[in-house]
């Protein structure tokens, strides 16, 4: 046996990768890092660097999901009829129930959509912060480190585009908004 053994601090890294179709081999990859090191130490900036990078991975997963549904996205308010004056207060319940019952999943996942909007910033921000930090101490991030934020970034250029772009979002919202206050009223 050539391998010398090793010995210091009881921190350890165990990385489970099984082949992958991501060129960078970090898709899929399950690691333990002992997270109780300081951050000054190699464990707890491995730790760290790993955890954010971890991160940054998981949130351009999920935008690649949110992308898919907002470019498949089509607004349901202008699929509810309008009723006028004349209809009855049996009706208009009616319409507002059944309303709320369709309009409600789209609502749950807008403001999912919502939340990562604000997590995956969150997260880049935190990055930013972090590259800031490092270069003020004279070091810089790895290619990769960089790549993975720019990746990111384009994400959620896109994410915001699509947002903008579909009136269809703002409609849904306004129109639920309105249904749950003609419901409240009629309680």
């Amino acid at each position: 046996d050539t391998q010398p053994a090793l010995q210091g601090h009881s921190s350890a890294v165990s990385v489970d990768s099984p082949p992958s179709q991501d060129p960078m081999m970090l898709s899929d990859i399950a690691a333990h890092l002992d997270t109780d090191s300081p951050p000054d130490s190699l464990p707890g900036g491995l730790a760290a660097e790993v955890k954010g990078l971890s991160d940054v991975l998981k949130v351009t997963g999920d935008a690649d999901d949110r992308i898919a549904f907002l470019y498949s996205y089509r607004g349901l308010s202008r699929a509810i009829p309008e009723l006028g004056q004349e209809a009855d207060d049996q009706t208009k319940s009616e319409l507002t129930a059944t309303a709320l019952k369709v309009l409600q999943p789209v609502i749950d996942e807008l403001q999912e959509l919502h939340n990562f909007s604000r997590r995956a910033v969150s997260v880049l921000c935190a990055k930013v912060a972090d590259m800031l930090v490092r270069k003020g101490k004279g070091e810089s991030w790895g290619d990769e480190c960089l790549w993975r934020v720019a990746r990111l970034m384009d994400k959620l250029l896109i994410v915001n585009g699509l947002m903008a772009a579909n009136s269809g979002i703002n409609n849904d919202f306004s129109r639920y908004k309105r249904f749950q206050q003609l419901a409240s009223r009629s309680q």
